[in-house]
């Protein structure tokens, strides 16, 4: 799933297609595990979540909006890499609004090995299979879970450049990453909808112990990780502004009963 997002967005992002993407800083934020003999993970040195959104500018002037969530953990070898993995919470939707004020959940997505509404009004686990661990590998079972994690050339950097598979080739620096891009947004003046991101997430590091081979969206929570690092991608459409908003409070269509 991962890789068609970024397959789409580079697409998305060809040449001879938009204007211009503009990449703008949210946060960088790093964990370092001091305090770690508490709970007997002192192999993990830290963990690090690096957020930024980018607009899109095409050349009708219409744009598009996303977030990208970097999360990358360090250990003191190779070798312990597979002990740490990491899990994401989310909580939040995706949807359509209409200039009339109407909200419609029309989007879906894989869940837990099934097709459901892209809503979850309570926080749960981010998953698209049984197996929490965030971007675990889907294969026949004869990878790694760790297979789809990756490292890069240059340890600062979370591009495709220099980037390489865990399955593929073991890392010389004892750190791997994962990415998440949950969706875009973007109004069309032509029919005056717009799609709208109203998510949160939580993005955790645990121990590769504490974290089951199959669960339920509920099976794990935050409080079991050895750190969470909070990040939202939330975009909804001001029709009296004719903006985007962000904001941290998520959209009451996205809350209430069922997902």
């Amino acid at each position: 799933m991962e890789k068609l997002m970024i397959l789409l967005f580079m697409i998305m992002v060809t040449p001879h297609l938009y204007a211009g993407v503009e990449r703008i800083p949210v946060s960088d934020e790093t964990f370092n595990n001091n305090d770690c003999e508490k709970n007997q993970s002192c192999d993990l040195l830290s963990f690090r979540l690096e957020v930024h959104d980018s607009i899109v500018t095409f050349p009708n002037k219409e744009q598009s909006f996303l977030t990208t969530a970097n999360m990358s953990y360090q250990t003191k070898d190779v070798a312990s890499l597979e002990r740490f993995g990491i899990v994401q919470f989310i909580q939040g939707c995706q949807f359509t609004s209409d200039s009339n004020g109407g909200t419609f959940l029309e989007f879906n997505r894989e869940y837990f090995n099934k097709k459901v509404t892209y809503k979850h009004p309570n926080l749960v686990i981010d998953s698209v299979d049984a197996d929490p661990l965030y971007n675990s590998d889907l294969s026949d079972g004869t990878r790694p879970r760790h297979a789809l994690y990756r490292w890069n050339d240059d340890p600062k950097s979370f591009e495709l450049q220099g980037e390489h598979f865990f399955f593929e080739e073991k890392p010389s620096i004892p750190q791997l990453y994962v990415s998440d891009r949950p969706g875009t947004a973007f109004y069309v003046a032509q029919t005056k909808k717009a799609k709208n991101l109203s998510l949160q997430f939580k993005s955790c590091i645990f121990r590769i112990e504490d974290i089951p081979l199959e669960s339920s969206p509920e099976g794990l929570k935050p409080e079991q990780a050895l750190k969470c690092l909070e990040w939202f991608s939330s975009y909804v459409y001001d029709y009296a502004l004719q903006r985007f908003n962000r904001s941290h409070e998520i959209a009451p269509v996205c809350l209430g009963p069922g997902e």
